[in-house]
């Protein structure tokens, strides 16, 4: 026993001394070597692996020829490479000029999702929910993404994505296209606040010019129809295929049956939304007999039952396998039967990126899960946080601090706004729609950023003269629907009196409002929420 002990200790510094491994800064003692050995490559589970190079200074590795890392490190992660084929090479790198680098040593990873599963993410209602404030914002998207993702994710913007902050609106929607770009998003389906400010503000991002903005995805609107032509829009997609390993999944976009009314008339005048039954019935057999497709999703932005169930209805090479909708800012996870007595799942998210949904569908033995995320229990992630940097001096902007405030409740801003449009413009009248005012400031600090919340839209304020019993049938018909300014008392109007009237654009040309039909008035082109900026701002 002894001696075993004895050769240990013996051992012990030989191992410590004489083991050791060479310096890649050789001694002038030292033989250095012509060339550096081409790295021992060991594939372990997602990651490739090497022993230290002798002499090396850093590593290259390539992923199909193209350079994917440099540096020390003796790893490099496989994760990010998903659904297809890779040839990797590694190379070791001298900093000594006597030194020739190592030839590559290569190898081959495949890397495929399970042919027979597939996930869908979908967003809805974003409204420009760009950053972290009351809402989560996008980078904490992008941290689900990252989670759920296995190769197989296909991902949807649903309609209104757009429109709604302070740095979205500012900039048209620029952030969020850029964004969705980095998440690798497969389509973005049109959606009634996407004609806000024209439906050419969208084009813009698929018009083939890198200087104004390009969307790496496609825009659906299967049932937007232009008058003019009488045929869908021509720069809009009916659906788009996404493989996912062997399987083709189609996504048929549609807009919901007369969401005209929920846009100011002057932006959606020249197109209709038709009834989309016959359309899905084209897209569902074209997707499945002339493309291919296993499975076929409609994605709508809107929550209508008659409609949903009508989807499911469908079967055979018509048939749907999921619907997944918008507009309604409800969380929603249901089920309808199809003829054939199979199960689909009809979801939908609330706004503001308050909850993120994804249907997991597995296609070998017909079935799905949905999974509901909130997103402010994710960090965000990095990626998109740096995005963000690029519109700090619009953000900083939108963060001016107009003053301290109490609770406003979205009736005191409705009256506040309507208080400002009578005294601006001497009215006797001054209306706007409840619907138009879209969020409460609360108590603390009140900046441009929370008026742009209160008033998303890029509404204009109109004044005109007004017959007293128009203004009595008005009142009679839509006063619940409308806020009118505080000092207005209907029992003061005569029937055969005129009165001076401030009304914004989106009721004046509303077809819910016909009183105002064939009246003359003046467009002030003054935004009301700029003027409501100024007015909080003087006030507190």
């Amino acid at each position: 026993m002894r001696k075993r002990w004895f050769l240990l200790v013996l051992l012990i510094p030989l191992c410590l001394f004489g083991c050791e491994m060479p310096s890649s800064t050789p001694t002038e003692e030292e033989v250095l070597p012509y060339q550096l050995e081409r790295p021992k490559l060991v594939l372990v589970g997602e990651e490739l692996k090497w022993e230290p190079v002798a002499y090396a200074s850093y590593y290259r590795v390539y992923v199909n020829e193209e350079l994917a890392s440099a540096g020390s490190a003796t790893s490099f992660s496989l994760s990010k490479l998903i659904n297809d084929e890779f040839i990797i090479k590694v190379q070791a790198i001298s900093s000594n000029e006597a030194i020739k680098n190592s030839e590559f040593a290569s190898i081959k990873y495949e890397s495929y999702p399970d042919k027979g599963h597939y996930q869908i993410l979908m967003i809805n209602d974003t409204h420009g929910s760009y950053i972290d404030d009351d809402t989560p914002g996008l980078a904490r998207v992008s941290a689900i993404i990252n989670e759920v993702d296995q190769g197989n994710l296909i991902k949807i913007a649903n309609g209104d994505i757009f429109q709604g902050s302070y740095v979205s609106n500012v900039l048209q929607g620029a952030p969020l296209i850029e964004a969705l770009n980095a998440m690798d998003f497969d389509c973005f389906v049109i959606g009634n606040h996407d004609f806000d400010w024209g439906l050419d503000v969208v084009y813009q991002y698929c018009d083939g010019d890198p200087s104004n903005g390009e969307a790496n995805f496609p825009f659906l609107g299967a049932n937007i129809i232009d008058k003019t032509t009488g045929k869908r829009v021509e720069w809009l997609d009916p659906y788009t295929v996404v493989e996912v390993g062997s399987s083709k999944i189609g996504i048929i976009g549609l807009i919901g049956y007369e969401l005209e009314s929920s846009i100011l008339s002057t932006r959606v005048e020249n197109y209709d939304f038709v009834y989309p039954m016959t359309i899905v019935r084209e897209c569902a057999k074209e997707l499945r007999t002339d493309l291919g497709c296993d499975q076929v999703i409609v994605s709508i932005h809107d929550y209508d039952e008659a409609l949903n169930n009508s989807l499911a209805s469908l079967s055979g090479i018509y048939a749907i396998d999921g619907i997944f909708c918008g507009h309604t800012h409800q969380q929603i996870s249901t089920t309808l039967k199809r003829s054939d007595n199979k199960t689909i799942p009809v979801v939908q998210n609330r706004d503001k990126n308050q909850g993120v949904v994804v249907v997991d569908y597995d296609l070998e033995n017909p079935s799905f899960v949905v999974r509901q995320y909130n997103p402010f229990d994710y960090q965000p992630d990095y990626e998109i946080v740096s995005l963000e940097k690029k519109y700090q001096a619009t953000i900083n902007e939108g963060n001016r601090v107009l003053g301290n405030t109490s609770y406003l409740s979205k009736s005191v801003l409705g009256h506040y706004a309507t208080d400002l449009m009578a005294d601006r413009y001497d009215a006797d009248m001054a209306i706007i729609n409840t619907g138009g005012i879209r969020a409460y400031i609360s108590n603390g600090e009140m900046t441009i950023a929370d008026v742009f919340e209160v008033l998303p839209f890029d509404n204009q304020v109109i004044t005109l003269s007004m017959k007293g019993s128009l203004i009595k049938q008005l009142y009679r018909d839509n006063s619940d629907y409308l806020y009118f300014n505080t000092s207005f008392n209907i029992n003061s109007i005569s029937n055969d009196g005129y009165y001076d009237v401030a009304v914004i654009d989106y009721v004046f040309f509303s077809p819910f409002y016909d009183e105002f039909d064939g009246l003359e008035f003046y467009n002030t082109t003054e935004v009301l929420r700029d003027l409501l900026v100024d007015y909080l701002d003087e006030l507190y």
